[in-house]
């Protein structure tokens, strides 16, 4: 991805659509064609994408060694595991979670790393996560609330993203106590 963003998906057994990643500038996707031989999942950009391809034939007559293409490869599959470790917390841990990450890999990137504006819907966010778009809108309240982040629209601020990638590793949901 030269600039912009793009979501991945696969298609599951029962017809659903699930989404498997989310692309930003500098990131690579389409490696599960090199395991595979085809390609198991679609791409959709998200906002204006400038994208650069690179084919098979060119990365394997590159001066790219076999090491390097199993580093790629090993880093899909670290993505992989890091999906199925972030399915297994709570709600509130997922999205902050993702919500850390992306704001780590905006920082590398020239873009605003603790203000931002996530390219991909709630319900793509939800879809992701395996929560319903309502669950990530109130997942979205309980983190402002606990002062995270700060929502406006889809500008999201993360006002110390240590705090929100630390919650994201620990046991249990936010606890919010109520106003009277």
């Amino acid at each position: 991805v030269r600039a912009g963003a793009v979501k991945t998906t696969r298609v599951a057994p029962d017809g659903t659509e699930q989404v498997t990643g989310f692309y930003l500038p500098g990131d690579l996707f389409g490696l599960d064609s090199l395991a595979e031989q085809c390609h198991t999942e679609g791409a959709t950009t998200l906002s204006t994408t400038s994208l650069c391809e690179i084919r098979i034939q060119d990365l394997n007559t590159s001066n790219l060694s076999s090491g390097a293409t199993m580093a790629m490869c090993s880093e899909l599959l670290e993505d992989r595991n890091r999906l199925i470790a972030c399915l297994t917390r709570s709600a509130d841990q997922r999205v902050a979670s993702l919500l850390a990450n992306l704001a780590a890999r905006f920082i590398p990137r020239g873009l605003a790393g603790s203000s931002s504006e996530p390219p991909m819907s709630p319900t793509d966010i939800g879809n992701y996560l395996n929560l319903s778009h309502e669950t990530v809108s109130r997942v979205f309240t309980r983190l402002e609330q606990a002062g995270l982040v700060s929502a406006n629209r889809r500008q999201v601020q993360i006002p110390d993203p240590v705090r929100l990638s630390t919650f994201s590793e620990q046991d249990g949901g936010l606890v919010v106590s109520k106003a009277a």
